[in-house]
């Protein structure tokens, strides 16, 4: 029984910060994605390869920035107006 539900759990997790990528939200995807590491970490078997690269990919996730600042255009588009006004 504590198996299933730990299992459902970590699925609950797991669909949360899929959700949460979905939306945008980059702060519930890095904390649903910590949370569902931890879970693995205490609730698996640490020593099982499929655990050990699940929580790799998941801490990876986690540091993955979602809405990364874009890059200034402003310049770059002054420069090319004045390029396309002097031909």
């Amino acid at each position: 029984e504590q198996e299933v539900l730990t299992r459902q759990i970590l699925m609950i997790k797991l669909e949360g910060a899929r959700l949460a990528l979905l939306r945008d939200d980059g702060a519930s995807f890095r904390d649903l994605c910590i949370g569902a590491g931890e879970l693995l970490a205490q609730d698996f078997r640490v020593s099982d390869a499929g655990v050990s690269v699940a929580r790799a990919e998941l801490e990876k996730l986690s540091r993955m920035q979602l809405n990364p600042p874009l890059p200034e255009t402003g310049h770059v588009l002054i420069l090319l107006r004045s390029l396309l006004d002097t031909h």
